[in-house]
């Protein structure tokens, strides 16, 4: 028997006949699950809104439980606290600049006089050291320090009764002098 080019693309074109009921289920299935997540969702969201609810009605029965009295004067405390605070963080704090040029001074170095000025966050030392190698020692430790941007020195001569009178410029972060906040 000879078979017709039609003949032959039915008989191996045919499509399996359970696919149909298959792909049936699998939708059905995925909208079950679907509508069973949006229901747990909506049932969560449900109890967390009935939660809040209490909640706020406990916070209203504690803050109603409070004297206004008593409210006034913790409103006043907390003013006095934050302009404290303002008060603090505007402040200058020199010692916290002197405590760190205490902590990096080499013992072989004294200083003979010392000039800040603010506007420009810059400490002038003058000292008097045993060598220009421990001078230069003093200066690389300035330089170490993450509190200070940049140390210049000036004006190196020799003393008369031995070692060397030198000058410092050292430049300190701004914040070295302000209040230290945690």
């Amino acid at each position: 028997m000879l078979q017709t080019p039609s003949s032959y693309q039915l008989q191996h074109s045919q499509i399996a006949v359970g696919w149909p009921r298959v792909l049936f289920s699998l939708v059905i299935i995925g909208i079950l699950v679907l509508t069973g997540i949006q229901f747990l969702i909506a049932s969560y969201n449900r109890v967390l809104l009935g939660r809040s609810e209490d909640l706020t009605k406990k916070i209203d029965e504690l803050s109603k439980a409070i004297p206004e009295e008593d409210l006034a004067r913790l409103i006043k405390f907390d003013q006095q606290i934050k302009n404290l605070k303002l008060l603090l963080n505007s402040h200058v704090y020199l010692s916290r600049v002197f405590d760190e040029i205490e902590r990096l001074t080499l013992p072989q170095v004294r200083y003979v006089a010392i000039n800040i000025d603010l506007s420009r966050n810059l400490l002038s030392l003058r000292g008097i050291a045993p060598s220009m190698e421990v001078v230069g020692t003093q200066a690389a430790a300035f330089s170490q320090s993450p509190s200070i941007v940049s140390v210049m020195m000036s004006g190196a001569s020799t003393y008369a009764k031995g070692g060397v009178i030198f000058g410092l410029n050292i430049t300190f972060k701004p914040s070295i002098t302000r209040f230290p906040t945690r």
